[in-house]
């Protein structure tokens, strides 16, 4: 029986495919093992609120690891520009990081942090931190800025920079190695800087300090109703008494005066004393003179020889 030719193509191409089919399959199936499977969503920190301006918007700054949310990134950038730029340039992901420690520091369970940027306020000069996008200038809604600037100086490799006078924090990223750097600048928006040592001043400070002294001094209980409705002339009372007193020193100058004329009393008993004692005195002579007559009655025995 003759065999046609195209029965004998299609026996080979028959035993072709069988020929080739276990290498199709073991090339699919490397191909479906070398294909990795569909990435879990990355984790990320709490979202939060950056405001600037009339613009907002909620994101999470950083993964769970730490590492920048490159989305988050550049909304971040966008809103962090300057006022007056058309177009913003990218911040340093540090930067980021950076701002999602602080924020987390201060965050307060159910509460979405609001973190206001202030764009604009200093001039962005040539090779300043903001300039090559690793500055950032914000306070936070409900955070002293005191707190922020004691906080940030935690951070290594971070400078922290306090505007008591504009009402803001700026934070920018140093190089490793750097620690960190602080400072206090009381300028206003747009002027030149004017660094300080110390916030409040010194006189702010010692005033401060004697409210509070005054603040901390006990409090004396209240008079009683009679006590508060005394005359209010009652000391005046005092001063005829301190006039009083000299007169109550002087009655002994008084009764001492009389003390002359008590003496011519005084003297009068012995005057009197004197006479008696004269009239006795002349009494006795004259009994003596009574009783000489008896001597020469009674003459006295002389002696014999």
């Amino acid at each position: 029986m003759p065999v046609s030719h195209s029965s004998f193509g299609a026996f080979h191409v028959t035993l072709l495919a069988l020929a080739l089919a276990p290498a199709t399959a073991s090339a699919a199936s490397s191909h479906a093992a070398s294909t990795p499977p569909a990435t879990a969503k990355a984790c990320t920190r709490a979202p939060v609120e950056i405001v600037a301006g009339s613009e907002s918007a909620k994101m999470s700054l950083a993964r769970c690891d730490g590492g920048a949310v490159p989305a988050s990134v550049v909304q971040l950038s966008t809103l962090a520009r300057p006022a007056a730029a058309t177009k913003a340039r990218k911040l340093d992901p540090r930067v980021a990081e950076r701002l999602a420690i602080v924020v987390d520091h201060f965050r307060k369970d159910g509460q979405l942090p609001r973190v206001v940027l202030v764009p604009g306020n200093k001039p962005r000069t040539s090779g300043s931190m903001h300039a090559t996008g690793r500055a950032i200038d914000f306070k936070i809604e409900g955070v002293q800025n005191e707190e922020i600037v004691a906080f940030c100086k935690t951070m290594t490799d971070t400078g922290c920079g306090f505007y008591p006078t504009a009402g803001f924090v700026h934070v920018d990223v140093r190089d490793r190695g750097v620690g960190h750097v602080a400072w206090i600048d009381v300028s206003k928006p747009g002027e030149t800087p004017k660094y300080v040592s110390s916030w409040p001043p010194a006189e702010k400070k010692s005033a401060g300090a004697a409210v509070i002294a005054a603040a901390d001094e006990p409090k004396l209980p209240p008079l009683p109703a009679a006590a508060q409705f005394a005359p209010i002339d009652a000391p005046k009372s005092d001063a005829p008494k301190s006039e009083e007193t000299p007169k109550v020193a002087e009655a002994p100058k008084e009764a001492s005066a009389p003390a002359k004329d008590v003496e011519p009393k005084e003297s009068q008993p012995k005057d009197a004393v004197r006479k008696t004692a004269s009239k006795k005195e002349g009494r006795r002579g004259k009994r003596r003179h009574h009783h000489r007559p008896a001597e020469s009655v009674h003459p006295t025995v002389q002696n014999p020889s």
